[in-house]
């Protein structure tokens, strides 16, 4: 395995990153990597290699194109080349399939399957890595990239059935797709996965609960000029004519008004749409992706969204679990953002304590991978360590952190915690605490504290 040669190809930074680690420090290989087609061609033709590993979209030229190149070539006729893609579809299967490819994976990559395919390829030197892979798993094939969005953790097994089913959904666009999940699980990320993330055709956004009822119909629909007291001489086009060709995502659907629900459901069916004031019919193409973090189909039932508008939404449908749910991500996860906040701001932190480790486990995260990623970028902002500890984490849980950090008894001993302690933070939240257990009386408290109501002031 170890004179293994592999030309890596990938245009995402953060991704061909990734994948060489993965390559030269589980696998053993030499790895040589380049951001584009061309550049690798060069090298192909001038060096030798075992084994290529290129992501299909690039700029300047693609993966398809590279491997057309590649098998043009005398010695690039037979050397295995396996394409990367974030969606398989229809045509990068014939693509690959007419340019004979060895085969192709989906990001994230399953390091698993990269293995047995390499397995094959070269005989069964690679069993020996089976144990390295599955104590690095997360070395490789947990992350996909969105753009505008960025790099994406992807740690627990239900997230990743997610994306397959968006996988899934997004190779056939009549497919209405309804979203499920609490606020901040990932709903704009599915939506976006489900569109394509190299789609070019637009992607339009409404946010239902953030349009005043009397809006919502011009939002969608648009107007013709005169249609109301203020409207636009010249018109306007409303959501659905701007997504023309593309994708509508309607997020939080569960507050869109009633009545503007049948003219919502007609819209989908019919595929055609009226402007306010307008009197022909506009044709539309558009895939319509709904979210929410209510439960629709109680809402069904309280009377307060149409089922028939619930059944044509929900064609296919995706359930995202919370992460107090999912408690095997939130590690990989917080690591992930530590290491995110730490290179942009410019900190020195590395790793996270046993302790810190518990407390994010026992945590809640009613605002689920949003709260923690925002929670893990405070504690950056107004810290430098090298390693993160519950003190830095003590605004999430001051009773976790005292408790944790010492323990006090009536002779005044107390345990000191392996963590360290910041005595200044300390003794601001002793005088919190003791302020909150009389109800802000400042006497009762400086009496329980042993200090003058001046020396209490002070620490105020």
């Amino acid at each position: 395995m170890n004179s293994i040669s592999v030309l890596l190809v990938d245009d995402d930074e953060d991704s061909r990153e990734v994948m060489k680690d993965f390559l030269k420090g589980i696998m053993q290989f030499e790895v040589e990597a380049f951001p584009n087609g061309e550049e690798a061609l060069r090298a192909f033709n001038d060096g030798k290699f075992d084994l290529i590993l290129a992501d299909i979209k690039m700029p300047k030229m693609n993966g398809i194109e590279l491997l057309k190149n590649v098998r043009q070539s005398e010695k690039g006729k037979n050397c295995p080349f396996i394409l990367m893609t974030a969606f398989a579809d229809v045509k990068t299967a014939i693509d690959a399939l007419k340019y004979h490819a060895t085969d192709y994976l989906i990001k994230p990559v399953d390091i698993s399957q990269l293995n047995e395919i390499i397995g094959k390829l070269f005989g069964n030197n690679n069993e020996n890595q089976s144990d390295k892979i599955e104590n690095n798993s997360n070395q490789i094939g947990n992350f996909i990239y969105v753009p505008k969005i960025g790099k994406i953790g992807v740690f627990s097994e239900s997230f990743r059935q997610a994306i397959k089913f968006a996988n899934i959904y997004h190779e056939d666009r009549s497919v209405n797709v309804l979203i499920e999940g609490e606020s901040g699980t990932g709903k704009e990320i599915i939506a976006n996965l489900i569109h394509g993330i190299d789609n070019t055709k637009p992607l339009v956004t409404i946010n239902c609960s953030a349009i005043s009822q009397n809006l919502f119909e011009s939002e969608l629909f648009g107007y013709v000029g005169g249609a109301f007291t203020g409207a636009r001489s010249s018109g306007l086009a409303g959501k659905f004519e701007l997504a023309n060709g593309g994708t509508l995502f309607l997020d939080e659907i569960g507050e869109m008004p009633l009545e503007m629900q049948p003219k919502l459901l007609r819209s989908i069916q019919e595929r055609e749409i009226y402007r306010i004031g307008g009197q022909k019919p506009i044709s539309i193409d558009v895939r319509i992706i709904c979210a929410t973090n209510r439960n629709l189909d109680e809402l069904v039932s309280q009377g307060k969204f149409r089922a028939d508008l619930y059944h044509r939404i929900k064609v296919g449908y995706i359930q995202l679990k919370p992460l107090n749910q999912q408690k095997e991500a939130i590690i990989p996860l917080a690591k992930m953002f530590l290491e995110e906040f730490s290179l942009k701001r410019s900190k020195h932190f590395q790793k996270i304590s046993p302790a810190a480790i518990d407390l994010l486990l026992n945590y809640e995260w009613e605002g689920n991978v949003r709260e923690l990623a925002n929670a893990i970028d405070r504690a950056v902002l107004h810290n430098n360590d090298t390693e993160l500890t519950v003190r830095h984490l003590s605004f999430l849980d001051e009773n976790y952190y005292l408790n944790s950090s010492f323990v006090l008894t009536p002779t005044a001993d107390f345990q000191l915690p392996e963590d360290g302690l910041n005595l200044e933070e300390l003794e601001r939240e002793i005088v919190r605490r003791t302020l909150k257990k009389f109800r802000g009386n400042k006497t009762k408290t400086a009496e329980f504290l042993g200090l003058t109501r001046s020396a209490l002031r002070s620490r105020m």
